[in-house]
């Protein structure tokens, strides 16, 4: 028998920045690469249960790119005129897959040369901190790990 590759199915972000979570769901364009569009779901830091509302409300506008799609009702996210990327501290990417696990992978802001990046920064996979759930899995379960994340990202900064 051989083995079915799973797929991913959707993807959303979440950007820590300025004490809330920033949600935007991703779409797959014909060059592959993902754009974060519209809607934006904003919630409190401490709210797991808000955050994992967010997620099942920006996951239906994930989409992988497919030939002959029609022109759909996808606005860009502009990360609030730029502000959320330039001051987020961190970003989890969420990709749910085909045969129903979730893969977590925390994010961290790396610095190059590279001319097509802004301001010279991007982001990067954490090494070893990705996480597979399920399945099946909830979106409870993936928002707390992400605030759980988010409070220990704040409490170690406000170490002396």
């Amino acid at each position: 028998m051989i083995p079915v590759k799973r797929q991913v199915v959707a993807v959303a972000q979440v950007y820590y920045a300025g004490g809330v979570f920033h949600t935007t769901a991703l779409v797959q364009g014909q060059t592959g690469a993902w754009i974060s569009v519209l809607p934006e779901v904003v919630s409190s830091t401490g709210d797991a249960q808000a955050l994992a509302e967010a997620l099942d409300s920006v996951r239906p506008h994930s989409q992988r790119w497919r030939r002959n799609r029609p022109e759909l009702d996808m606005i860009p996210w502009d990360g609030d005129a730029g502000r959320v990327w330039q001051g987020a501290s961190h970003l989890w990417s969420v990709r749910w897959y085909s045969d129903g696990s979730v893969l977590l992978a925390p994010q961290t802001r790396f610095h190059s040369d590279e001319p097509d990046l802004a301001r010279g920064e991007g982001w990067q996979r954490v090494a070893g901190a990705e996480r597979t759930f399920g399945p099946p899995v909830s979106s409870s379960t993936i928002a707390e790990q992400i605030v759980a994340g988010a409070e220990g990202a704040a409490g170690a900064s406000q170490k002396p």
